[in-house]
């Protein structure tokens, strides 16, 4: 249009764009011409640095940190600074940002374990000063009363203890040890005096060395069955940290922790960003680990010195730490792993959207089919296929209560004001709502119990294996064999233990895709085990919602499966139906 209006126009118009051009192909010659040359080595030959060009098999899972600092107003005449004109943090003050995620994490679910002692394995010389500021940061705490340094396993103990008097004066409380054996029994002879409630780690360096073996078999004796262990992993941008994270995690594997975390801090002072293991034995750790955020708000009031507030660590660091990042799971799923598992993280990562989800007005609620004793029942009102989900999009309202709440509602409403009528009735109500239509897990919190939040909640017991709802990764967590004997007879308890057990094991030890994804495990993905005929009643399998054997323990567990037993045998009726029935003793 321009050529058309002023007469010459075009020509201008392409010498313009010529100009233009050769003036961007000139900038990006010279560009790469600068990268090339800060690449090639001082050599000559015209080879590349490793260094320029160099990319880890194992991506990092994390965008590298390129963007511009944001400016912030300074206050002055309305003037912009900076921030990485900010005064330079101090090596101390670098290395406390890596010692307040690993530690404060890990003592702020010290509240049950018996020893008041804290050791610290400074593994070689250069870790001197993350176990400098580690010790500087488990002091804090005023209901410790020893922190042992160990140092016989790669440390420098000079190196460490000339640190003292800078980092934490003479406290009497710092012991410095050779080994993790070397302390002596207490006044009663309790080898318990040995144990350590939390050990840190501050790096991986020893899971890495020829003695790797006989190192953490000592750190793994030295922790009682309910304290934790604590790995720094290092950085997650740098090369090799896949490596080294495969090889640490395959290693502690090895040795039957209950509970294996892993979470990140992004601001760790000397690092980018930081990584961190944290292990332990005890089926009840989760009850800590996944406490309320204000727990932790309140703990750091609670059990810290007048030492200053922590720069990092609240609840909702904690909160965030509690959650696996993604690369984690995608990491772990896509590793060899056995069939359950790798069916697992199909099921779980991704809902495959051929299969039709029945909404809520395909069912309907009336008279059980098992008697009256049974209460209310859900029915099918289509035919339902195979596979089928059931219900999934109301899943996501599903009624949580956390070991917390539990302990609120049996101990303070129970026991404290159970003289108050309003409040006993209140908790009647409670009661008979989360153990009548609700059922148990312990796959994070010690005990835990989730209702569902629709007309699923009706669904009965199948009685005998007569169940045609389930979840649509039983028949890869169990084989038709096993799945069968999962029942509440008495004849066949051996084996339903044995298989409650074995699912149990599916869960415990690493399992990022678990902690990822609990609510959807516990609450949805729901589907019918075999075709559902319209008119036909739904059945569940209760003998999988009666909580984890390491947790209530074997009993307690035979005695709620023989509660379904006599149910099914018309001996006994249901919570529910007792309540309705103004019969609840």
């Amino acid at each position: 249009s321009i050529s058309k209006s002023v007469p010459g126009a075009a020509h201008s118009y392409d010498l313009t764009l010529n100009v233009a051009t050769t003036l961007v192909a000139c900038a990006t010659a010279i560009a790469i011409s600068f990268v090339a040359g800060s690449c090639l080595t001082s050599r000559g030959g015209g080879q590349l640095r490793p260094s320029c060009f160099s990319f880890d098999a194992r991506p990092s899972p994390h965008p590298p940190s390129s963007l511009p600092p944001v400016p912030r107003q300074s206050g002055r005449k309305g003037r912009l600074w900076n921030a990485s004109r900010r005064p330079r943090a101090t090596e101390a003050e670098l290395r406390r940002r890596h010692a307040e995620p690993l530690v404060h994490p890990a003592m702020m679910t010290w509240t049950t374990v018996a020893s008041t002692k804290i050791a610290v394995a400074a593994w070689d010389g250069e870790v001197d000063g993350a176990a400098a500021a580690t010790v500087r940061e488990i002091l804090r705490y005023k209901d410790v009363k020893r922190v042992d340094i160990v140092t016989g396993y790669g440390g420098n103990g000079d190196a460490v203890l000339s640190l003292s008097s800078r980092h934490w004066g003479d406290d009497e409380r710092i012991e410095l040890l050779s080994d993790f054996n070397g302390d002596e029994d207490d006044e009663d002879g309790k080898l318990q005096s040995n144990k350590y409630a939390v050990i840190f780690l501050t790096n991986d360096a020893g899971l890495h060395s020829p003695q790797k073996r006989s190192f953490f078999d000592a750190v793994s004796k030295a922790s009682p069955i309910d304290g934790s262990i604590v790995v720094g992993l290092g950085d997650p941008h740098t090369r090799g940290f896949w490596g080294r994270y495969d090889d640490v995690v395959q290693f502690v594997g090895e040795y039957s922790f209950y509970a294996v975390h892993v979470y990140e801090e992004d601001d760790c002072g000397t690092m980018t960003r930081c990584a961190f293991l944290i292990m332990s034995r005890s089926p009840t750790f989760g009850s800590s680990w996944f406490e309320h955020l204000l727990f932790f708000d309140f703990g750091v009031h609670n059990n810290l010195l007048e030492r200053g507030p922590n720069d990092r660590f609240d609840g909702t660091a904690m909160e965030r730490y509690r959650t696996t990042h993604r690369a984690y799971q995608n990491r772990f799923c896509g590793g060899h792993r056995d069939a359950p598992l790798s069916q697992m993280c199909g099921a779980l990562t991704g809902i495959d959207p051929r299969l039709r989800d029945f909404p809520p007005e395909a069912f309907e609620v009336r008279q059980s089919t098992l008697g009256e004793g049974a209460g209310r029942g859900l029915f099918a009102k289509v035919d339902i296929p195979a596979g089928s989900l059931i219900m999934e999009r109301e899943a996501v309202n599903s009624v949580h209560f956390p070991e917390s709440t539990l302990d609120v509602i049996d101990k303070t409403m129970w026991e404290l004001l159970s003289d108050i009528p309003e409040v006993e009735e209140i908790v009647d109500m409670l009661f008979s709502y989360y153990e009548g239509y609700g059922y148990s897990g312990s796959i994070l919190a010690g005990k835990e119990i989730f209702v569902d939040s629709g007309i699923l909640t009706f669904a009965n017991h199948g009685c005998r294996g007569t169940n045609n709802l389930g979840n649509i990764f039983d028949k890869s967590t169990t084989t038709p064999e096993e799945y069968a004997k999962l029942t509440e007879e008495a004849k066949k308890r051996p084996w339903a233990l044995a298989g409650l057990s074995k699912l149990e094991g599916i869960w415990k030890g690493y399992n990022p895709i678990l902690i990822r994804h609990n609510y959807l495990i516990s609450g949805g993905l729901n589907c019918a085990h075999s075709d559902i005929t319209a008119g036909e009643e739904l059945f569940g399998n209760y003998v999988l919602y009666e909580g984890s054997i390491s947790v209530i323990g074997e009993e307690n567990m035979n005695k709620a499966l023989s509660m379904i037993d006599s149910e099914c045998r018309g001996e006994s009726i249901g919570i529910v139906k007792k309540v309705d029935s103004n019969i609840f003793d």
